[in-house]
């Protein structure tokens, strides 16, 4: 009996230590990877991902587009490859190609407060614009407008200081992508007014900002366009990720 007992009690002890050290050996797993979770990005290092829309997949949501520049690529079976070709220099496509990241890469920069650039045109169409927008149920704050200071700046390292264009690229990319919502819905400032008459002042605004420019880069107007028709001509549902 009294051996059956020491048995038992030592069957017990071992039991405790081998579920003390596995809990130690996690302990000690979750520390090195906290340790870990954390490291600096080198300046050479961008993030570029690219993602199908469609029935099977999610939207992205307001908290990942307030961070990122969203474009959209045409099908590839509609684009005219023969433009495509024409602007390929056949002579480099045999020739190895050297970049030296150092060079490739500026260095990050931290976004601009708008604050201290408010009265810059961009500045101004945009804070209009979210004002309009906003009864939609859309918003955008400061980050945004930072984000647009930032791009504009950038886009002047590559010779285009068109405003009409970066305005255009931006609205693209950052704004439009958010357009998603049923256009019957009334808006909720006591006017009978709907969010798809709202969409067409939408339309009519960013028209008359660009009303001076002639590019044919200017595209955010007949992409809003065919917003507002796909919903007209189907059940008033607005989304810019559909074709």
């Amino acid at each position: 009996m009294l051996n059956e007992n020491l048995e038992k009690t030592l069957q017990e002890n071992n039991e405790h230590e081998l579920l003390r050290k596995i809990q130690s050996l996690k302990l000690s797993e979750r520390q090195r990877i906290r340790c870990q979770s954390s490291f600096t990005l080198p300046n050479n290092v961008r993030f570029i991902g690219t993602l199908n829309v469609d029935d099977t997949t999610y939207y992205l949501s307001p908290k990942i587009l307030d961070r990122v520049h969203i474009i959209r690529f045409e099908n590839p079976l509609f684009i005219n490859m023969e433009n495509i070709e024409k602007e390929i220099n056949t002579d480099l496509l045999n020739s190895s190609i050297h970049i030296n990241p150092l060079t490739f890469f500026d260095e990050k920069s931290a976004y601009p407060n708008f604050l201290s650039r408010k009265d810059e045109k961009i500045v101004k169409k945009l804070i209009t614009l979210s004002n309009m927008i906003e009864s939609l149920g859309i918003s955008f704050g400061p980050r945004v407008v930072n984000q647009a200071l930032l791009y504009s700046d950038s886009m002047k390292k590559f010779n285009e200081d068109d405003e009409d264009v970066v305005f255009n690229n931006f609205v693209l990319q950052k704004i439009f992508p958010r357009f998603l919502f049923d256009s019957s819905d009334s808006i909720s400032d006591g006017s009978s007014r709907t969010k798809l008459d709202i969409l067409n002042e939408v339309s009519v605004f960013i028209r008359n900002s660009l009303s001076n420019s002639t590019s044919s880069e200017i595209t955010c107007i007949a992409e809003l366009n065919k917003v507002i028709t796909k919903a007209q001509q189907g059940n008033l549902q607005v989304n810019y990720w559909i074709k």
